[in-house]
């Protein structure tokens, strides 16, 4: 089986500093690369993730690596057994909280959230987070949520799309590609991601290797998914629950991804909550950039519990 390639990860692996025996958290497990890393150095791991489909990818792979038994929880609401050291759990990291006191961990000695889909996910034909091939506009990471992307092209006003496009995705054309699209659903709602794809790309011409309705897809994703939203809450929540000294270590794709990161550890460095550990964001070599062009805007930083 192919999995999505992990970013940065002996970065992580360096500043997570792994203790054998202790509990970190896999907040976005992905295909649970970062996990099986923990695992590797001693860790026991807690991974979670709001999509189902990664659950089963990261179940099969940590099972076949560490050759121990993962337990899988979809709604965890009693103590884990007493041999688990690899636990997955469904959610969004934003309820972190809530599942780390139903699961009766002790307090956690680091947490890592890497914000960027998954290769494996963007390519679903099924999930419509990808113009490369046609399919439904979904793009819902937990296919429990009721939105979809077709939902919110076809409802939104041209003014909320326009601010979506410009304020998630950077789009400099936010507000005639929202005109467009409320022009053309008046006679043709939107379905699939090959009338999006198309009608963004009558109107922008491509610009090196970027699609030109690469920024727009992104943006519906991030809204579809309440990406922001969910960070700034899951942020505190973190903080919440990690032992003392323990390490929070986030993964931004997006600048104002790293923005809300950014402004959180400052924030709580300045009242002795947090020690920041990377004063500018840890970014990709250019090796790694070459083996895995998705890497190039990653920017990790990290921050210790006080």
């Amino acid at each position: 089986m192919t999995y999505h390639r992990t970013v940065l990860a002996k970065e992580c692996l360096k500043f997570l500093s792994v203790i054998p025996g202790k509990w970190y958290l896999d907040g976005t497990l992905g295909d649970g690369g970062h996990s099986l890393l923990i695992a590797a150095k001693g860790g026991y791991v807690w991974g979670n993730d709001q999509d189902d489909e990664a659950l089963n990818r990261a179940k099969a792979r940590l099972e076949d690596h560490t050759k121990d038994s993962v337990q899988v929880s979809h709604d965890p609401h009693g103590p884990v057994e007493p041999t688990a050291r690899l636990i997955l759990t469904r959610g969004n990291f934003e309820d972190m909280a809530n599942i780390w006191q139903q699961l009766h961990l002790p307090p956690l000695n680091g947490i890592l959230l890497d914000l960027g889909a998954s290769t494996l996910q963007l390519m679903s034909i099924s999930r419509g987070f990808s113009f490369v091939s046609n399919a439904p506009l979904d793009m819902r990471m937990d296919r429990r949520l009721g939105v979809t992307a077709a939902d919110l092209l076809n409802a939104l006003s041209a003014r909320e799309l326009g601010q979506m496009f410009a304020e998630l995705g950077g789009e400099r054309m936010s507000k005639k590609i929202a005109e467009a699209i409320v022009a053309k659903r008046k006679t043709t709602p939107f379905r699939t991601t090959q009338q999006l794809a198309d009608l963004v790309s009558k109107l922008k011409s491509r610009v090196g290797r970027l699609h030109p309705a690469t920024k727009v897809f992104q943006a519906l994703r991030m809204a579809v998914n309440s990406e922001h939203h969910a960070l700034t809450k899951a942020l505190p929540v973190a903080l919440q629950i990690l032992a003392p000294k323990g390490r929070l270590a986030i993964i931004a794709f997006h600048e104002g991804e790293d923005r809300i990161v950014k402004r959180f550890f400052k924030q709580n460095a300045r009242i002795n909550k947090l020690t920041i550990l990377t004063p500018k964001p840890v970014t990709p070599t250019g090796k790694e950039r070459n083996q895995n062009p998705r890497s190039r805007s990653a920017k990790l930083r990290v921050a210790a519990k006080i």
